[in-house]
């Protein structure tokens, strides 16, 4: 008997071993990857920058604030870097392929399946199920893609809830206390319930586990479905206390311009979840972003399929329930783990890869219960699943290469995706981040071609004309935007830009103030339109708008620049000095504050501050033709002829064309000689 628990710790370690190997080894081609889609949510709001604002989190989203937290304290340990959130992200996997290979033997260890021929190598299949769980290239855009975490976080505590009720309830069976291991179950139920909203089918997992694994046990059935029954009333108080369910239930509208409701999304699903399925038998070609147009009736012919063929699969579900209970329990994972994203809540996007991870183990339970039920000779089981983990594992590293960046990502959904305005609106903008400009007009042209109303692309090319200088058929663009989606207030931002640099200070000043009155607690509005104000001779507005900017924000140095600029136009020089200086600490480099702060002291007639104003910015800014000539004139100020000289020599060897170097040369010239 020892040695043969001897051998099943040795099988436990090389299992454990095995698993976290593989996972490393085939996501180890990740880490120079980039950032994409989603992303732009914690890498751009101020509130993931502390990993304990979790009022901001909650704001954002209530049911996510668990995995915003760990998104949150990757950024704070690494504000400049990918690698931590990567590592993370393959160790969550890890670990959820542990909690595959532990549950899947729990779960033979059952009472209605302990006794199955099937459970004569559970160590095994529990082994090679793990395997394909962590092997499977679904899973990448779960890893892979940082910000689905979301996907990998809330499973993780998802697997270890059931783990937890089962291990207690066997535990019960065998007479031993189990209040720790259903406390534990409680617990990791609640962490799913705030990592993502698909978490609260959890309860329903648990009744039909309950049900399928323990038919006939002794003891109180009813106080383990109470058990259940209670987190379903947990659940939805939580929903309904948190959320406003009459909205849950709004239209949407999809990528492609499509209204998506409860009914058409609920029959997009039949077809849906069909592709799903083929994706977990053979999951190629994979795509980020599926063109999945919206059944709009339910007696089109290929949602009627779709229908008969969800009816036929769960049909199965129940014809097996008796003798083959690991694929029955397999199927009702998978219906049940999908049904808050795949059912009658309308989304905008009707189709993703990443919500397939957590019924992934659905996925695990079917294929172990046809392959291990339906081939006697259990070492051909063994090499088919065997065989199949070897070429997941080699479609998830190659998978992973599609993920590099944003142009290998959009590239790959463009050539499977090409009616979808979304993929080449998207690969344009990683052109446009690449400073590749042609390219990304073409790609912006033809995301306005398959879809006129897809606002997002109005906005980027409006971008990309503000960026090469074409501000007037930005503002075009711009206003085609708002006539779509009025609701974005940034637009007013990019809009108010365009007019402050065509001079139209007034037009720029109300879409500031219209920015402004929907983030009425952001500096930056204010200081655009402050800016505005002072370039239209509106000092005193100015001030008071660049006043209320750094109240809100002390870290931005141009907000002290331009009101030392508005100081300096009301001849209020020592004030305007102080913000020129304040503009320099945050900024050590800005060479306009160093100009403007030396006028301040010309008009002081401080001309020996000035002069040393104008040397230290030469110091980072060596050659700066406007420098060098306002030191040479204070020079000329001072009577210092001969550094003035030099100063104007360099400047024409600089640049022989500069008229004003060669005036105030001849003058320090002269003034020298007659000195």
């Amino acid at each position: 008997m020892n040695n043969r628990n001897q051998k099943n710790n040795i099988f436990t370690i090389v299992s454990i071993l095995s698993i976290v190997i593989l996972a490393f080894i085939i996501y180890s081609n990740i880490f120079g990857n980039s950032t994409h889609f989603d992303d732009l949510l914690w890498t751009g709001l101020p509130a993931f920058r502390d990993p304990f604002n979790f009022k901001a989190f909650f704001d954002i989203n209530p049911f996510r604030i668990v995995t915003f937290f760990t998104l949150a304290l990757n950024l704070a340990i690494e504000p400049n870097g990918l690698t931590g959130f990567f590592i993370v992200n393959i160790l969550i996997h890890t670990i959820n392929g542990l909690l595959v290979f532990y549950l899947i033997k729990l779960v033979l260890s059952t009472p209605a399946l302990k006794d199955n021929k099937i459970s004569e190598n559970k160590e095994i299949i529990a082994l090679l199920g793990a395997l394909l769980f962590i092997a499977h290239p679904i899973q990448t855009q779960a890893v892979t893609y940082i910000y689905q975490r979301l996907a990998s976080i809330s499973t993780l505590f998802y697997l270890m809830s059931v783990l937890f009720y089962i291990s207690g309830r066997l535990r019960k069976i065998d007479g031993k206390n189990s209040l720790i291991q259903f406390v534990l179950s409680g617990l990791a139920m609640l962490l799913a319930f705030f990592s993502k909203e698909n978490a609260f089918t959890l309860p329903l997992t648990i009744m039909i586990s309950e049900f399928i694994l323990f038919p006939k046990s002794k003891g109180n059935k009813f106080g383990y479905i109470l058990f259940a029954v209670i987190f379903i009333i947990i659940g939805a108080a939580l929903f309904a206390a948190l959320l406003k369910p009459a909205e849950i239930f709004t239209p949407k509208i999809s990528p492609d311009g499509e209204t998506i409701t409860s009914a058409n999304y609920l029959f997009t699903q039949f077809r849906v979840i069909a592709t799903y399925f083929k994706l977990f038998f053979i999951p190629y070609p994979q795509n980020f972003d599926y063109y999945f147009p919206v059944s709009n009736s339910f007696f089109e012919l290929w949602t009627i399929l779709g229908f008969l063929f969800n009816l036929g699969v769960i049909a199965i579900a129940f014809l097996t329930l008796k003798k083959y209970k690991l694929i029955s329990l397999g199927i009702f994972w998978i219906y049940i783990t999908l049904s808050i994203e795949s059912s009658i809540i309308p989304i905008n996007d009707v189709i993703f890869e990443h919500r397939l991870y957590l019924p992934m183990f659905g996925f695990i339970l079917l294929f172990s219960g046809i392959i291990h039920s339906f081939i006697n000779q259990k070492m051909i089981g063994y090499a088919i699943t065997g065989f199949v983990i070897l070429i997941f594992s080699i479609l998830t590293y190659t998978r992973n290469e599609v993920w590099k960046n944003e142009l290998t990502l959009w590239n790959d959904v463009v050539e499977k995706s090409p009616g979808k305005a979304r993929a080449y609106n998207n690969r344009g903008l990683a052109h446009f981040q690449n400073k590749d400009y042609n390219p990304a007009l073409a790609d912006f042209l033809k995301a306005l071609e398959l879809n006129p109303k897809y606002h997002h692309t109005y906005k980027n090319l409006g971008i990309l004309y503000f960026k090469v200088r074409q501000h007037e058929k930005a503002i075009e663009l711009y206003n085609k935007f708002i006539e779509l989606f009025p609701f974005d207030s940034e637009i007013y931002l990019n809009r108010g830009h365009c007019h402050l640099e065509l001079g139209n200070y007034n037009q720029a000043i109300k879409d500031y103030t219209k920015y402004i009155s929907t983030t009425p607690n952001f500096f930056y509005g204010y200081y655009l339109r402050g800016k505005s104000h002072y370039r239209n001779g509106e000092n005193e507005k100015a001030l008071k708008d660049l006043n209320i900017a750094i109240n809100l924000n002390q870290k931005f140095p141009d907000s002290y620049y331009f009101r030392g600029l508005t100081k300096l136009s009301s001849r209020n020089f020592e004030e305007a000095i102080k913000d020129f200086d304040e503009a320099i600490k945050l900024k050590k480099d800005f060479g306009e504050a160093y100009i403007n702060k030396a006028r301040a002291y010309e008009f002081l007639n401080r001309y020996d501050l000035a002069k040393e104003t104008y040397t230290k910015a030469l110091s980072f800014e060596y050659g700066n033709i406007v420098m060098l000539v306002f030191r040479g004139k204070a020079s000329i100020k001072l009577k210092e002829y001969d550094d003035a000289i030099n100063d104007f020599k360099l400047v024409l060897a600089l640049d022989s064309s500069i008229t004003v170097a060669k005036e105030q040369l001849a003058i320090a010239e002269k003034l020298k000689g007659t000195r």
